[in-house]
């Protein structure tokens, strides 16, 4: 299914932890989603433009099904294959309703594990720093 998916990612590089994160994301993507392109909208003008480097990312793709991710975020392959089933009855659709933040901690452990799914760490061994779910349903 992942054959018709461009995956687009904003990124302005900080040659640091934002590289760190963007380079674990990336091959993550690639092993969880193998059949998906991913395109890299590299903004990289003194302040970040995140609609610059989305339009940057979208100017590469080749494929019908966009997925926005910011490049410190990844999904579990199940929800967006969920979400592009769902692209019959909607023009648009966001494959989450809820985030979750981890800590620092438990963030250099997940970019320190292989970039695949499931995790090779466990997510409920995860400091939740923020936990959102404001997004209704329907």
């Amino acid at each position: 299914m992942f054959e018709s998916l461009s995956v687009l990612i904003p990124y302005k590089p900080d040659h640091g932890h934002r590289d760190l994160l963007f380079n674990w994301v990336q091959r993550f993507y690639a092993a969880a989603m193998p059949e998906a392109e991913i395109c890299i909208g590299h903004d990289v003008s003194e302040l970040f433009n995140k609609s610059k480097a989305v339009n940057l990312a979208a100017s590469q793709a080749a494929r019908n099904v966009y997925l926005i991710a910011d490049a410190d975020v990844f999904f579990d392959p199940a929800i967006i294959i969920e979400a592009m089933k769902q692209l019959d009855s909607y023009a648009w659709v966001i494959p989450f309703r809820e985030a979750i933040n981890v800590a620092e901690n438990n963030t250099k452990a997940i970019v320190q594990s292989e970039a695949k799914w499931p995790l090779a760490v466990e997510a409920s061994d995860f400091e939740v720093t923020a936990y959102y779910e404001a997004l209704p349903a329907d």
